[in-house]
């Protein structure tokens, strides 16, 4: 559910119904930039709340590449930026982090925990293929990655050449870049979806 905020009973969600639910002893927040934010966050916790903040991107690495970039800049956006963000994240109880580096970079912080990115293989039925080639796959906006493309950009094109493979973008939008003209990758190996 979406965040719900109510001054007496802290942060909750909204259900489907968009009917607040609270009661919560632990609230994750991630990605909340808004402005309200870190004041909500100290009237939780002086409610007894505990506020974990969940962090798997280095916002304050952003390119202007990175559409995100100009959409988080307090000098482009008031209500919702990263000042809010970097308060948010000081006064968090708890910060989660993805990456060994992220968590060297919040190390000062009181408590910070790295949850590793990852997928539980043994949730999915395994099938063994025979008889074709393996397809790989980036999922994603071009318009929301930092760098990453064009580190791909060095090796990849060559790779799928070699090794006569296809390449699969979910993620794909008419106002973003495409993925073979970032990464420089044939056109003919790139099959894509649309961003959801």
């Amino acid at each position: 559910g979406r965040i719900a905020w109510d001054p007496i009973r802290g942060f909750g969600i909204r259900d489907t119904h968009s009917t607040g639910v609270f009661g919560f002893k632990t609230i994750v927040l991630k990605l909340m930039m808004d402005k309200r934010i870190p004041k909500e966050i100290e009237l939780a916790q002086k409610l007894g709340q505990r506020v974990i903040i969940d962090l798997d991107d280095y916002f304050e690495g952003l390119t202007p590449a990175n559409r995100a970039y100009d959409a988080t800049d307090p000098l482009k956006n008031k209500a919702t930026n990263l000042d809010h963000y970097s308060k948010s994240i000081a006064m968090a109880d708890t910060l989660t982090v993805s990456t060994p580096f992220l968590l060297e970079h919040y190390s000062h912080m009181q408590d910070v925990r790295m949850v590793r990115n990852g997928v539980n293989v043994n949730q999915f039925k395994q099938v063994k293929h025979t008889h074709h080639k393996p397809v790989l796959g980036l999922v994603g906006a071009t318009a929301y990655r930092n760098n990453d493309l064009e580190q791909l950009a060095e090796w990849l094109p060559q790779f799928l050449e070699r090794h006569d493979l296809m390449i699969h973008h979910a993620g794909h939008s008419d106002n973003s870049p495409a993925f073979a003209e970032v990464t420089g990758v044939d056109r003919h190996r790139v099959t894509t979806s649309p961003i959801v």
